[in-house]
């Protein structure tokens, strides 16, 4: 179970509009730490489905939207059973994909999506759990703000 007292958060895709077909800015995630990382996909409307959504990961980042040597992370494409692309008919859909960050598993991850030539409407968040060490601060959860709710 997630325990947001031991999470990190990051942003993969900002929200954002694309109606060109362009690869969205992704942003790369830094697994050290985490035991478990999950990625989330909110696709609102998609009047075409995405020509490429996959999960890559590598030990070099260059910069915090590039990855230098990365591969796919096996099972982390959206177009092999079991997972599909979102399609026309997929507006308002969540996905969710948890890799273990255990064994032979590269340090960065990153979000490879290509969007069709027609209006998709995307964000994603990756969040990183079970840290070693639980963040003292929301800016090192990667947080705006964080409060616990009690009584």
């Amino acid at each position: 179970m997630l325990s947001i007292e031991r999470a990190k958060f990051a942003i993969s895709i900002r929200p954002q509009a694309d109606e060109t077909g362009a690869t969205p800015t992704s942003y790369v995630f830094d697994t050290n730490g985490c035991k478990a990382v999950h990625l989330v996909i909110f696709c609102g409307t998609a009047a075409t489905p995405p020509t490429t959504m996959k999960i890559k990961e590598s030990d070099v980042q260059t910069n915090s939207t590039t990855l230098s040597g990365a591969t796919d992370v096996p099972l982390g494409d959206f177009s092999v059973s079991p997972l599909t692309l979102a399609g026309a008919t997929g507006t308002g859909l969540v996905s969710a994909v948890t890799i273990p960050v255990v064994g032979v598993r590269k340090r960065y991850l990153q979000l490879n999506l290509v969007c069709a030539a027609a209006a998709t409407f995307i964000t994603a968040l990756w969040i990183g759990e079970d840290l070693d060490e639980a963040p003292s601060t929301a800016a090192k959860r990667g947080l705006a703000q964080y409060s616990v709710v009690v009584g």
